[in-house]
């Protein structure tokens, strides 16, 4: 099967930085040794093609625009169009450190913008024919934005992410009485657990 992964973003897939842009390439190389074809477009320098049997939008940083125009793209080609939504909107707290470290004028431009984005991502979701959130709290969040955007969210079923283990023992681990600190590299909010992570690692240390 040829599949194309279409996915939105601002950074080089060669060197993935978002953790939505590490699910894509990792999604891409399992479903590759399960001898699919997978080719991933970044839809904001370059445009889906005819000749595959799937088309999948990812959602990653930047506008949303674009996967509605990929759905509509499939559908005109008569082929399934499927997405991973990846989202999850800002909580309470996550607005108050953006008050914090860049002041209320910056953090409300923020909002304003992912409102918009939000917004867009609601409709494209609502023209796919099949949704694969990370997980099913997720699945919940996207099915409630697409309603309160008046459509109807597709039917789906949650698809958790992997980790890349041959990724992982390429690092060189470092003995945990030479470590200072631990870094954990996500947006600050109680969803991803940094405070049990904190918590245990307090415990530990």
């Amino acid at each position: 099967m040829r599949i194309c992964f279409g996915i939105s973003t601002y950074s080089s897939l060669l060197e993935p930085r978002m953790g939505s842009e590490r699910a894509v390439m990792g999604a891409a190389k399992a479903l590759a040794k399960r001898g699919h074809k997978v080719d991933v477009v970044p839809l904001l320098h370059d445009a889906p093609k005819e000749g595959y049997d799937v088309y999948h939008w990812w959602n990653a940083g930047g506008p949303k625009g674009p996967f509605l125009a990929f759905a509509r793209f499939a559908h005109e080609l008569g082929k399934p169009c499927v997405c991973t939504p990846i989202y999850w909107p800002p909580t309470p707290g996550f607005y108050r450190l953006l008050v914090e470290w860049n002041g209320e004028e910056k953090a409300l431009e923020f909002l304003r913008t992912i409102s918009a984005w939000n917004s867009s991502l609601a409709k494209a979701v609502a023209e796919t024919d099949y949704m694969c959130p990370n997980s099913e709290r997720e699945g919940d969040l996207v099915r409630a934005l697409v309603r309160s955007a008046g459509r109807e969210p597709p039917p789906g079923e949650w698809v958790p992410n992997a980790v890349d283990l041959d990724e992982i023992e390429s690092v060189e681990p470092v003995p945990w009485e030479e470590r200072d600190l631990i870094a954990c590299v996500a947006r600050l909010e109680p969803a991803k657990g940094q405070h049990h992570l904190a918590s245990a690692f307090g415990e530990f240390r």
